[in-house]
């Protein structure tokens, strides 16, 4: 936290995963309780690709906006993290090219 003024002087290390993977340390993976569920893994990056825009999600996932919604509901409650923070959209939005990264190596 003493890194970055824009932060409280106490965080989560959940919400730390940014500066965490920008500094040498091993890293723990955030999306660890999702690892089972490849469709709201991909919900999730294709919503944090898409700006969090559910119309643009739902239409390049080929579903119905309240399907996204629920989606987007059951990530939330199993991350146990807020989508309106932008430090944990961030970390999971960077978690998510990690994952999809070491998948291919």
């Amino acid at each position: 936290a003493a890194s970055d003024p824009s932060l409280p002087w106490t965080v989560r290390a959940e919400a730390a995963y940014l500066y965490r993977h920008l500094g040498r340390g091993p890293l723990d993976d955030p999306l660890a309780p999702l690892a089972r569920h490849a469709v709201l893994l991909e919900t999730l990056e294709t919503y944090l690709d898409c700006c969090g825009d559910v119309a643009r999600t739902a239409e390049r996932l080929h579903l119905h906006r309240a399907t996204v919604y629920y989606r987007l509901n059951r990530i939330t409650e199993t991350l146990g993290l807020d989508f309106t923070d932008g430090l944990v959209r961030s970390d999971l939005h960077i978690a998510l090219k990690r994952r999809r990264r070491d998948a291919l190596e």
